[in-house]
């Protein structure tokens, strides 16, 4: 059969590196998933960072993780995201 070319999911093991700015696609969220982790963190890391991240989803960003044991961490990873769309964001 033949490959795919593929988006490569990147992780906290991949460190701080530049990356180019590009799509990315972002899996489908369930509670049982570490694709959850691995959101909350990617947003921690930019949010720390005082990098912008934007995100667009097919459906509105409080239904991408609604239920499971992350949904505190969730919660705040969604009030992160929507200050990072302000214009002060960068401005700290």
């Amino acid at each position: 059969a033949p490959q795919r070319e593929s988006k490569i999911a990147r992780g906290t093991e991949d460190g701080v590196e530049q990356v180019v700015a590009g799509d990315r696609e972002l899996p489908q969220l369930s509670p049982h998933d570490d694709g959850v982790r691995r959101f909350i963190a990617l947003v921690d890391e930019c949010y720390d960072r005082r990098i912008p991240l934007y995100v667009e989803a097919q459906v509105a960003m409080d239904e991408l993780y609604t239920e499971g044991y992350l949904s505190f961490a969730f919660r705040r990873t969604l009030s992160r995201l929507q200050e990072m769309q302000l214009e002060r964001f960068t401005e700290r």
